[in-house]
C-alpha cells in the first residue's frame, strides 16, 4: 500500500521549480469502491510573479520535501 508522504501545508518542491505548498491529496472515484484518497496525486499551490496564484496536481514520488533551516533572530542564553 502507498503511504502518505506530506501532509497539507508541507512546502514541496519539483526539481527546480518554484516551492508550492501541498493542498490536499486527490480523490478519485472507483466503481467498486466509491470516492477514495488517491496517495499518488497531490494537490499543490504556488504563487507566480506573472501568471498570479497556480494550481497544480503532481504524483508525490516526483516531489521533495523543502526543509529550511531558519535561525532565531536571538537566542536564549542559560544562565543558570
Amino acid at each position: 500500500m502507498i503511504r502518505k508522504l506530506f501532509k497539507p501545508g508541507d512546502r514541496v518542491q519539483l526539481a527546480d521549480g518554484p516551492i508550492m505548498i501541498v493542498q490536499r491529496y486527490q480523490r478519485k472515484y472507483n466503481i467498486l469502491y466509491g470516492w477514495h484518497e488517491d496517495y499518488n496525486s497531490v494537490e499543490c499551490s504556488w504563487y507566480d510573479q506573472k501568471k498570479g496564484y497556480r494550481r497544480g496536481v503532481f504524483l508525490q514520488k516526483n516531489l521533495t520535501k523543502v526543509v529550511r533551516n531558519i535561525r532565531p533572530a536571538y537566542q536564549f542564553k542559560n544562565n543558570f
